[in-house]
């Protein structure tokens, strides 16, 4: 029996090397085995596993906040107002009309059913001044005065204003010498702040009411008080030129 199964064995072994098939007629289960025909086996490679290592959780990156202090706001600092220079006057425009134009822009029409819209018409009460001077060989006297007034009504519709529409002056006087360039300004002050300014050409003649108009209009408060300046500075050849200045009573 030993000696038996020793022969299978080896027929086994041969087959194999020769690559054929052998049957085992111990058991009658045929038993296959197949060998390389170049005999070379072919080594199997082991199964790589890759280990995956896991990686640091990365933080996305931020700018650093400035801390606030508290209680500091940061503003933008206000740009400084422009002073206002004590004395300065506006300049006005004003347009010189005849003694009848003037007139006629002083009457108020009385017609019927209009009572409510015509303005009503006041004058400021005239204000003069005097200067005199002079005397010798080298300086020939002379006397001047200065006199100016003003009116102004009420605006329909407006009860809290007043509008001046017309204003008048004369320089007036006599003196050795006196020349054809003088002049005159006109200065309105309102509750003590200066309102405009107008100079007059350098053409004035003495004795001559000289009646002017704004081209736009002026206004003050009724609850304002307004006084006017007539300042008249007369010519003199070849002298210093002497200069007065009449003032309104306050309204």
């Amino acid at each position: 029996m030993l000696r038996r199964t020793t022969l299978v064995m080896a027929l086994a072994v041969g087959a194999l090397a020769t690559g054929l098939a052998v049957t085992v007629p111990d058991k009658g289960t045929p038993l296959n085995l197949v060998a390389a025909r170049d005999g070379q086996l072919t080594p199997v490679k082991p199964t790589t596993f890759t280990v995956v290592t896991p990686g640091k959780a990365i933080s996305p990156r931020t700018s650093p906040v400035a801390p606030v202090k508290v209680g500091r706001f940061v503003t933008t600092p206000p740009r400084p107002a422009t002073p206002v220079k004590v004395g300065q006057f506006k300049t006005i425009q004003l347009r010189e009309i005849t003694p009848t134009q003037a007139r006629r822009a002083r009457v108020v029409p009385n017609l019927l059913g209009q009572l409510k819209q015509i303005p009503i018409t006041r004058q400021v009460p005239t204000g003069t001044c005097a200067i005199s001077g002079g005397g010798g060989l080298f300086n020939h006297p002379y006397d001047f005065d200065v006199s100016g007034t003003a009116w102004y009504r009420t605006v329909p519709g407006s009860p809290g204003f007043y509008e001046w529409f017309q204003f008048a002056y004369k320089l007036d006087g006599l003196g050795v010498g006196t020349g054809d360039h003088s002049n005159a300004s006109i200065r309105m002050h309102e509750a003590g702040t200066p309102k405009f300014e107008n100079v007059s050409p350098n053409d004035r003649r003495l004795g001559m009411w000289y009646y002017v108009t704004p081209t736009s209009p002026v206004y003050t408060r009724t609850t304002s008080s307004v006084n006017l300046e007539f300042t008249g500075t007369f010519d003199r050849s070849r002298r210093d030129d002497p200069s007065c200045t009449a003032r309104t009573g306050r309204l």
